[in-house]
């Protein structure tokens, strides 16, 4: 069971590593770097990873398990060797790890860790959770990215001189498209290190001092519920406004995307800005480009670009978003009027 996948952390290895306390000639002290050799990064996740798994107490019981299990796999587990560390040491695996600090920028090539044994003749260990340590892969690859994206914005800002507001306009939507509640965190709070607009609740709790946000939105579920959309559209701007909050997003291709653009939104955009709100159309499906310049050409026509926006969050990466911005300029579209989710 995933519940119980970290309850015994000898098997937290490569079934190989069973063999190497026997293939070595010497295990009295080693040492280990770790680093990436393809690309720079900036280092997350590493800390919380090697502190959890240092931090728990290996037993007897845990030697016992680990022997049932490499006998599955027709191998001999090196019980000696942690039968020392728990006759000895506590427990606890005599290795100290050192790391470049938490949000680090990593050129490639760059060591960003060594391990090291801490109590001669427990060398074997300095690689024994090497797998596990490089799990931070992934948490520093998602927070590279959100770094990637942040100089992208502040680039944006820059050249077009738009304000602080600019650098919400990049949001996740990422929670339910991973693989594990697992990823959902690292990835989570690695975008918050850099970018404001997140969809991901939990993350609240995880990065307190973060500055994020989010606002009330439509799904599809939600007009479904209506036989007139127009009616949910008009009630999702009134309901924004009594809850004290000014922004709604408002997907617009539950059934007719075209309609909602050209007749709809004049009069949707008014309301809005009658009761001080700004909505946000969402094109979901279809030529969300070409829908987001629709969008545009509508509200500069009724003079609404101060209550009326668009988010794209169908298809997007960090490369599309790129793509989508430069032929949106190309039809002098601001992009401070474009949020890309």
């Amino acid at each position: 069971m995933i519940k119980s996948i970290r309850n015994n952390p000898l098997l937290l290895t490569d079934s190989y590593n069973l063999s190497h306390p026997r293939l070595k000639c010497n295990m009295d002290w080693e040492v280990s770097h770790l680093y990436n050799r393809r690309e720079g990064m900036i280092l997350y996740g590493f800390r919380e990873i090697v502190g959890d798994l240092l931090s728990i107490q290996i037993t007897e019981t845990h030697v016992t398990e680990a022997e049932q299990c490499a006998a599955m796999q027709g191998l001999r587990f090196p019980s000696e060797l942690f039968l020392r560390v728990v006759r000895e040491c506590n427990g606890y695996a005599p290795i100290a790890v050192e790391s470049l600090p938490e949000g680090t920028w990593c050129p490639a090539g760059t060591p960003f860790a060594q391990v090291f044994n801490t109590v001669e003749g427990f060398g074997e260990l300095v690689t024994w959770w090497e797998g596990m340590f490089m799990h931070a892969y992934f948490p520093s690859g998602c927070a590279t990215e959100a770094f990637h994206l942040r100089r992208y914005l502040e680039a944006k800002q820059a050249e077009h001189g738009y304000d602080e507001s600019f650098l919400w306009r990049i949001h996740s939507f990422g929670f339910r498209g991973h693989r594990s509640l697992e990823d959902a965190y690292w990835a989570g709070t690695a975008w918050n290190l850099s970018l404001q607009g997140t969809d991901d609740f939990h993350t609240t709790l995880h990065t307190p001092h973060a500055v994020i946000g989010s606002i009330a939105a439509l799904a599809h579920k939600v007009t479904q519920q209506f036989d007139d959309e127009k009616e949910c559209f008009e009630r999702a701007i009134d309901e924004t406004a009594a809850a004290g909050e000014r922004m709604v997003a408002l997907v617009i291709d539950t059934y007719d995307a075209n309609r909602v653009i050209q007749q709809y939104l004049p009069e949707l955009g008014l309301r809005a800005r009658e009761r001080g709100v700004r909505i946000v159309l969402r094109p979901d499906s279809g030529d969300v480009l070409q829908q987001a310049i629709d969008i545009y050409e509508v509200a500069k026509a009724h003079e609404l670009l101060d209550v009326v926006g668009v988010i794209i969050g169908e298809g997007m990466n960090a490369a599309q978003v790129k793509r989508y911005d430069a032929k949106l300029e190309e039809k002098g579209f601001r992009c401070h009027s474009s949020l890309t989710g």
